[in-house]
């Protein structure tokens, strides 16, 4: 997501009252909230509706994998780095009319 949206979204969401929890890792969701761990404390987040937003990374295992058994392999996606999957066509794309 581009810096200036992000930002955007984050002030809008922080203007509406909605509360943000980084480097929180949720261990369980009740009925009224959420179970949290930050820096080795246990927390109890009360809430009505939770919402989980995971960090991405790419994976390239399989690349890994791959390589030397076929060839010709290129990575794409997600494989490079994250990114939404219109990047990823579009990649797929580039590299289709290549080969």
């Amino acid at each position: 997501m581009r810096k200036a949206l992000r930002l955007a979204l984050l002030a809008e969401l922080m203007e509406t009252g909605v509360r943000l929890y980084p480097y929180f890792e949720v261990v369980g969701i009740r009925d009224a909230g959420a179970m949290a761990v930050n820096e080795g404390s246990f927390f109890f987040l009360k809430a009505d509706t939770v919402i989980l937003a995971v960090g991405a990374q790419s994976v390239k295992e399989l690349l890994l994998e791959l390589h030397g058994t076929v060839s010709e392999i290129h990575a794409i996606g997600d494989c490079v780095e994250p990114q939404d999957a219109l990047a990823a066509v579009s990649q797929g794309a580039e590299i289709g009319r290549l080969v």
